[in-house]
C-alpha cells in the first residue's frame, strides 16, 4: 500500500495561464508578434505570485488578460514596462477580477509600431516652467516652446504641476499638440476604471502623461492602424465596468 499522498491541484491562477496556451499562441503567429508564450506564463505567473489580490482574481479573468496582451503584441517583462496585471473590483459581477493595464510607454510603443505617428512625447508643465519664461504654447498645429534650465530637479523642487501636452509628428509630418489642465487630470484620477493608488503615489506622473496621450489620440489620423492594435488598447483602457480595488 503507498504512503504516497496526492499531488495537490495547480492554484486556479496557474490553470488559468495553462489553459491559454494554444489560443495565445494561435493569436501571436497569427499576427507575427514575436511574443513567447512560456516566456509570457512566467512572467505573469511571478506578477501573479507576488501579488496577493491577484491571486484571488477569477481565473476567466486572468486568462482573458493574457490574451488581450497576445492581441496586442505587448509583453508582460516588467522590465520593459510596457503593460502589467492588475486588480479591478467588477461592480456588475461583484468580483476581483485582473485586468491588464498599459503604461505610457506601451502606448508610446503601440503608436510608433503602428505607424498612427512618427514620434510622440508627453511633458508636465510645472510652475517655474511659467514664472521662468520657460513654456510657450504655441496652438494646437506646432509643438510648444519648453526650455528648463535645470531638468533634474524632483517634482518638489518645480512646484506645482499644472498640466500636461502631448506633441505628436504625424505621418504627414505635420505636429498636432494637446493639452490637458490639472483640473482635467484630477477628474481622470477620481474616474472609475482608474488606478487611484497609482495616480496619487510617485508613478502620477506616467499616468498623467497617459491620459494626455489618450486624448490626443482622439484627433489622430487612424487610417494607419490597419490592425487597431492602438484603438483597441484606449478603448480598453477607457472601459467603465471596473473599480478601484486598491
Amino acid at each position: 500500500m503507498s504512503n504516497d499522498s496526492p499531488t495537490p491541484p495547480l492554484p486556479s491562477y496557474i490553470q488559468a495561464i495553462v489553459k491559454v496556451e494554444g489560443r495565445f499562441k494561435h493569436i501571436v503567429e497569427h499576427h507575427k508578434y514575436s511574443l513567447n508564450y512560456h516566456e509570457e506564463a512566467q512572467f505573469a505567473k511571478t506578477q501573479i505570485a507576488q501579488t496577493a489580490k491577484l491571486q484571488h482574481c477569477t481565473p476567466q479573468s486572468i486568462h482573458d488578460s493574457l490574451l488581450q496582451a497576445a492581441s496586442l503584441g505587448l509583453t508582460l517583462n516588467h522590465q520593459k514596462k510596457l503593460c502589467y496585471l492588475t486588480t479591478r473590483y467588477n461592480k456588475e459581477l461583484l468580483a476581483l477580477e485582473c485586468k491588464l493595464d498599459i503604461t505610457y510607454h506601451g502606448l508610446y510603443t503601440l503608436a510608433l509600431e503602428t505607424g498612427v505617428v512618427q514620434f510622440v512625447v508627453a511633458e508636465r508643465v510645472f510652475e517655474s516652467d511659467i514664472q521662468n519664461g520657460g513654456f510657450e504654447y504655441l496652438g494646437p498645429l506646432l509643438p510648444p516652446k519648453h526650455q528648463t534650465k535645470n531638468p533634474f530637479l524632483s517634482d518638489q523642487e518645480k512646484g506645482n504641476c499644472i498640466g500636461v501636452y502631448c506633441v505628436a509628428k504625424l505621418a504627414t509630418n505635420d505636429y498636432m499638440t494637446t493639452f490637458m489642465t490639472q483640473v482635467e487630470l484630477n477628474a481622470c484620477a477620481q474616474q472609475n476604471g482608474f488606478n487611484s493608488s497609482v495616480w496619487f503615489g510617485p508613478f502620477r506622473g506616467e499616468m498623467e502623461k497617459k491620459a494626455c496621450i489618450k486624448r490626443a489620440f482622439k484627433l489622430w489620423p487612424k487610417a494607419r492602424d490597419k490592425s487597431s492594435r492602438l484603438s483597441n488598447a484606449v478603448e480598453m483602457l477607457n472601459s467603465s465596468t471596473y473599480v478601484d480595488a486598491f
